[in-house]
C-alpha cells in the first residue's frame, strides 16, 4: 500500500499569541462594561426613593486577566451599613436610649419602601399609629431581602454571554 502525502499550506501566518490575548481581553471587558452598568442601574432603582443620608452610590470594576473574569459592584463607603441592613437583613437585638435617663420616641405601622421580589423599589407608607416611648426596645431585626443576589441572578445570563460574544469577537479581530 502506498503511503499518501498530505501538504498543508497557509495562506497566512496566524497572530502572534499575546496580539490575541490582548484583543480578546478587550472585547470581554468592554462587553462587560455594559453589563457592569446595567448592575448599578438596576441597583440604584432599588435606592431609587431612599434619602440622601442613607442612599449609597454603587460603582464597579471590571478585571480580565489570566485565568480569571471578575465584575466586582462596589457599594459607597458611608452609607455601606444601611444597604447591608436592608440587603442581608439583622439580627434581634436591643435598642437603648442613648442618654441613661432618656427614652427612645417613634411611631408604629408603615411598611417598608422596597421590595424584595422584583429587586425595585415601590411606594411605601409612612409610620402613622400612636408614638410610643420606651426605655428600650427588643427589635426582632430585619428579614433579607437579597437584592444583590436577585440582580445577580437576573444579569448571570448577560454575563456569560457578554464573556463568550466578547471571547468570539476578539479572536475576529485578531485573525483580520
Amino acid at each position: 500500500m502506498a503511503k499518501r502525502r498530505f501538504n498543508f499550506v497557509l495562506s497566512r501566518k496566524p497572530p502572534a499569541a499575546a496580539r490575541t490575548m490582548t484583543e480578546v481581553r478587550q472585547e470581554i471587558r468592554s462587553r462587560l462594561n455594559e453589563v457592569g452598568k446595567a448592575h448599578v442601574k438596576s441597583r440604584r432603582e432599588v435606592v431609587g426613593n431612599w434619602s440622601s443620608r442613607t442612599k449609597p452610590r454603587f460603582s464597579y470594576k471590571v478585571g480580565v486577566n489570566v485565568g480569571r473574569i471578575t465584575l466586582q459592584v462596589n457599594v459607597q463607603e458611608k452609607a455601606l451599613p444601611f444597604w447591608r441592613f436592608v440587603d442581608r437583613g439583622t439580627r434581634a437585638h436591643v435598642i437603648k436610649a442613648k442618654n441613661p435617663s432618656g427614652r427612645l420616641r417613634f411611631r408604629m405601622g408603615g411598611f417598608a419602601k422596597t421590595q424584595p421580589n422584583p429587586a425595585r423599589f415601590g411606594a411605601g407608607r409612612r409610620p402613622n399609629g400612636p408614638w410610643r416611648a420606651p426605655e428600650q426596645v427588643n427589635h426582632p431585626g430585619t428579614r433579607a431581602r437579597h437584592f444583590s443576589r436577585k440582580i445577580n441572578k437576573d444579569l448571570k445570563k448577560d454575563e456569560l454571554s457578554a464573556i463568550r460574544n466578547g471571547g468570539r469577537a476578539g479572536l475576529r479581530k485578531a485573525n483580520r
